[in-house]
């Protein structure tokens, strides 16, 4: 692998398109979601994206929910990537990110199988499992204020 690149990247750009690919393969087609309808926080949302040379390797949604609070949405790693420390990369990227704009919260609805991966970089459990596009989740949130 070249040397990995984590940037945001803009709406309807060619990086933009990519993340949309990726977000199609890894997180829609298997799942029998339509893009038009995981594309709804789009234009709101930063983009945030992993390159490898030309290649998108992974990606995330990273949305302002207000009153301090950010949501991480549809990330995605490139399956045979996966378990290599991009999606922890990405995550606290966007963490930072999130940060700097003076978030205080951020949560996510993490797949069942993906709360240990959250849990790892710092993320808690939050209310009880749920069901959202058919499989089950969990919240997870993290605080995000630092101590001054």
């Amino acid at each position: 692998m070249e040397t990995l690149v984590i940037r945001p990247v803009e709406l309807g750009s060619a990086q933009y398109q990519k993340t949309l690919a990726l977000r199609r393969a890894v997180l829609l087609e298997p799942f029998g979601i339509p893009l038009r309808e995981a594309c709804g926080d789009d234009d709101g949302a930063v983009h945030w994206a992993a390159f490898d040379g030309d290649s998108c390797v992974g990606c995330l949604l990273l949305i302002d929910r207000g009153g301090g609070t950010w949501q991480l949405r549809q990330m995605a790693v490139a399956p045979a990537l996966q378990r290599g420390g991009i999606g922890r990369r990405l995550v606290l990227a966007a963490v930072e990110g999130a940060r700097e704009a003076g978030g205080a919260l951020l949560l996510a609805h993490a797949r069942e199988p993906a709360v240990p991966f959250y849990e790892a970089v710092g993320f808690v459990t939050s209310g009880e499992p749920f069901e959202q596009v058919g499989l089950p989740h969990r919240r997870v949130v993290l605080a995000l204020a630092t101590q001054a």
